[in-house]
């Protein structure tokens, strides 16, 4: 029997790296060889639903190891005493977790993120096995500056003792990983599909996190552009903001739009896949998303999906070429492409998009199923101790 740490930077139940290692755990809660425990930051979120489960969960602080954000004057000011109170916290977190790994005799540390690096300090430390879990480029599109330098990680990734997942090619080649480091696509769906709802409504879907980063902005300027052509459609916005200032500055950008009215800010819900089945279509406008999990929730709840091509989301649409030989999803690489899209949308019903929607709906079902994440990750698993013996 072999034992699993993870190690998370999250409890939200909404955060697409926590959807995705839990449904991984819930597999690997099944396997006679492997058993898990899970290190959160705190005790929100999903913590007491994991507890409920019966699943053994250590709750220590941690931050990212990546350079504090330095936006603004205050910020800057700050950025001394905000570096060293992150460096105390991780390190106070290090050492709790090595601790953990020598009582409880864990095999092999997983880290579920590329912004952490207490499991890979703590698995170095004690010569066991670490792995990376890259779901983000970091820089690109969270806009973290790397610590201690982007060369320096990349090093860290070929360490003797450190192997990496990464959930895109895209990010493979990012990092310039090597063979120690394999491709695994996010479990995502089940492999039976999903009936498809033809009866939609007139709205868009903006699903994810308000960020610049995430495109909101460019969003909501096209559906002003739409607005006017057709003023009986709405736009609808699933995902909490980075802070509420952020959430101040787009309200105040749909007021000068004139369409607040219309714009329906939701945060954080349940309810996104209600939204996806009845929406006209969704918009992925990240123009560095790592892979875009809301993506393939999309596609597999029966949603046409409108994404910018590039990084992750292009790499979503070109497999499902290669698999389908049919576009899964509109591109699109500039605003009047993106307003030219939705206008086609509203101008020629869901019917017209069918077979893209159906194509789609059957790549993201054989390619980003969560029996197929989970075998893959076992299988990676038993590379690893087999190596290491």
């Amino acid at each position: 029997m072999k034992k699993i740490l993870y190690i998370l930077s999250s409890s939200s139940p909404f955060g697409g790296s926590t959807k995705s290692i839990e449904a991984v755990m819930q597999n690997i809660e099944k396997s006679p060889i492997y058993k898990f425990g899970v290190v959160l930051p705190n005790k929100t979120g999903v913590y007491n639903d994991w507890v409920k489960r019966g699943w053994k969960v250590y709750v220590i602080a941690n931050r990212h190891a990546n350079y504090p954000p330095c936006k603004t004057i205050k910020s800057v000011l700050l950025f001394p005493i905000a570096f060293l109170y992150h460096k105390y916290i991780n390190y106070n977190a290090y050492r709790l977790i090595k601790k953990i790994v020598i009582q409880e005799k864990y095999d092999i540390i997983h880290s579920n993120v590329g912004v952490l690096d207490i499991g890979y300090k703590a698995a170095i430390s004690l010569s066991i096995p670490h792995i990376y879990h890259l779901r983000e480029y970091q820089d690109l599109d969270f806009g973290e500056k790397i610590y201690p330098s982007k060369k320096t990680f990349i090093q860290r990734l070929k360490n003797k003792n450190n192997y990496t997942i990464t959930i895109t090619k895209n990010l493979y080649n990012y990092f310039n990983c090597n063979s120690s480091s394999v491709v695994i696509y996010n479990g995502v769906v089940t492999e039976n599909l999903k009936s498809i709802d033809w009866n939609k409504e007139p709205y868009f879907l903006f699903a994810g996190r308000l960020s610049k980063a995430k495109g909101i902005e460019s969003v909501l300027y096209a559906f002003e552009k739409l607005h006017k052509r057709f003023p009986q459609f709405r736009l609808k916005v699933a995902g909490a903001p980075i802070d509420s200032s952020y959430m101040d500055e787009l309200k105040s950008m749909t007021s000068k739009l004139n369409i607040s009215e219309h714009v329906h800010f939701l945060g954080a819900t349940d309810k996104v896949s209600e939204l996806m089945r009845k929406a006209m279509g969704m918009i992925m406008a990240s123009t560095n998303e790592g892979l875009g999990r809301v993506t393939i929730e999309a596609m597999s709840e029966g949603c046409l999906v409108i994404g910018y091509n590039a990084h992750g989301t292009k790499e979503q649409f070109d497999n499902g070429y290669s698999l389908t030989g049919k576009e899964i999803g509109i591109r699109y690489l500039s605003s009047s492409e993106l307003i030219e899209a939705m206008t086609e949308i509203a101008s020629n019903g869901i019917f017209k998009y069918r077979e893209m929607i159906e194509s789609a709906q059957k790549t993201v079902s054989y390619l980003y199923s969560i029996n197929k994440c989970t075998d893959s990750i076992i299988n990676f698993y038993n590379h690893i101790f087999n190596e290491e013996s």
